[in-house]
């Protein structure tokens, strides 16, 4: 197969190569974390049953629940390795923000200058919310 990805690659852009070099990481890193999460978890409820741990229940119940975890840990992987991913989600995340601190810059500074002596007095304003 690597053979054959060589040879498409004189084909291909280098940002198409690229992107599909970012996607192979991208589904290697999604083998990984799919076989940890459910691998390690049923491997050691399996020890569990199998010696009659005290409090086994309580135990698998927590292991399964962690199994559980793959489909967000795979997400996760994926908008972290495919870089217009991880630009759209930061996007979003950051947006957000950004309007928040500017109102919030906005808010909290008042620059006034005396008339008599030409200095610069800053006060800041709390904002206040209504509870």
């Amino acid at each position: 197969m690597h053979l054959s990805v060589k040879e498409m690659q004189s084909n291909l852009t280098q940002a198409t190569h690229n992107l599909q070099k970012t996607l192979y990481i991208s589904v290697v890193a999604e083998t990984i974390v799919g076989f940890t999460t459910t691998s390690i978890p049923v491997t050691i409820t399996l020890f569990v049953i199998l010696f009659s741990f005290p409090y086994a229940s309580y135990v698998v119940t927590v292991l399964l629940m962690l199994a559980e975890f793959q489909i967000t840990l795979s997400t996760i992987s994926q908008c972290y390795f495919i870089k217009p991913f991880r630009k759209a989600v930061l996007n979003l995340l950051l947006i957000p923000i950004k309007k928040c601190r500017k109102k919030e810059n906005q808010n909290s500074v008042m620059v006034v200058k005396a008339p008599a002596t030409g200095s610069i007095l800053r006060s800041t304003r709390l904002a206040t919310t209504n509870v």
